[in-house]
């Protein structure tokens, strides 16, 4: 396993164990949101996924979810960019395979990223030339 995976999945764990932990967290209703999205989708996944996810975690996300809020995991199309972001932390430490597809994993991340930063530069740049 590459040393910028190791990091990446060790900083991630502890992000997921904050969430996962019974400790009083103020967060804003943009991460209360997202974290309905998650556990709607985790209830919407195969059982195989479901078991591959540690309890303590899908409980502490519930704990924490907008309980007002409403939203249909089977319809991915509608997730936010926050409830992405997160899922694919759940994917890198819970459900990838291998340290390989951890390592292959972190490259699409980084890959994407860059990506996104080139893209807005962009948009930016056009929206200066206007």
């Amino acid at each position: 396993m590459k040393p910028e995976t190791k990091k990446t999945i060790k900083e991630t764990k502890e992000t997921l164990d904050i969430l996962s932990s019974s400790e009083e967290l103020n967060l804003p209703d943009e991460y209360k949101k997202a974290i309905t999205e998650i556990v709607s989708v985790i209830d919407h996944s195969t059982d195989g996924i479901k078991k591959s996810i540690p309890e303590e975690l899908v409980e502490g996300l519930r704990r924490r979810s907008d309980k007002k809020y409403s939203f249909d995991g089977n319809d991915l199309s509608k997730v936010s960019h926050l409830t992405k972001t997160i899922i694919s932390m759940i994917y890198l430490v819970y459900l990838c395979n291998s340290e390989e597809e951890q390592d292959e994993f972190c490259d699409q991340l980084e890959r994407n990223q860059k990506e996104y930063e080139m893209k807005m530069y962009e948009s930016m740049m056009e929206d200066e030339d206007e």
